[in-house]
């Protein structure tokens, strides 16, 4: 949005370096990087169409490190989330065994970080928001 009404050949340097670094201090230092890298691609693009001479992402430095994140569950977690989700309708209980065989991301922070109720099992405590308020019924 800050740029919206600029032409490409008018941002310079110093501006992409700025808003990373706006991004870097809030903090969000994973996210200035991939604005960082959204608007090398861009500049990139324009090079390639001749729309602009150079990307001003050259030489302009991550604002952070990255952080390598591993998140494994323990075998008592797995089975325990496995055997919980006996309990919930077959369409959730599918779509999370699913995420879980096919290793995919997102939901074990949910699981670790809010456990699930007593006596239950993840239920739509443990689901992000966005997607729980989709759930019918």
């Amino acid at each position: 949005p800050k740029w919206r009404t600029s032409r490409a050949s008018e941002i310079r340097r110093r501006d992409v370096r700025e808003l990373v670094e706006a991004i870097a201090e809030r903090p969000a230092p994973t996210a200035a990087n991939r604005v960082r890298a959204l608007i090398s691609k861009i500049f990139n693009f324009g090079i390639s169409r001749e729309l602009v001479e150079f990307n001003r992402c050259a030489q302009l430095e991550r604002p952070a490190p990255e952080r390598r994140r591993d998140s494994v569950l323990t075998d008592t977690e797995i089975r325990t989330f496995w055997t919980a989700l006996d309990h919930e309708p077959l369409e959730i209980a599918a779509a999370f065994r699913l995420r879980l065989v096919t290793a995919q991301r997102g939901w074990t922070r949910a699981f670790r970080v809010r456990r699930w109720p007593a006596g239950g099992g993840p239920g739509l405590a443990g689901m992000n928001p966005f997607h729980r308020d989709r759930i019918p019924g």
